[in-house]
């Protein structure tokens, strides 16, 4: 399966950036140094925890993640993970 390419890193400045893949909508994050994709229509999937620090988020169900983004030749993509 191919990556899906999202753009350079520099125009995803404002973040979160609203993502959309396959049909379904998603946040674009950046989170403990790396980048991240969180659904935005299922809320139930992740916990937010807000501390002085910032937010960070865990996933209830691993299965919720199913893209890991990366940076490659310059873009950010998106490739699907095995479940």
């Amino acid at each position: 399966m191919s990556d899906i390419v999202l753009g350079p890193p520099e125009e995803f400045v404002a973040l979160p950036a609203n993502i959309e893949l396959e049909g379904y909508p998603y946040y674009l994050i950046w989170e403990r140094s790396r980048y991240r994709l969180l659904p935005r229509t299922c809320p139930r999937a992740l916990l937010a925890r807000r501390s002085g620090a910032g937010t960070s988020f865990q996933w209830l169900h691993p299965e919720a993640e199913p893209f890991a983004v990366l940076v490659a030749d310059g873009m950010l993509k998106a490739r699907r993970m095995g479940l």
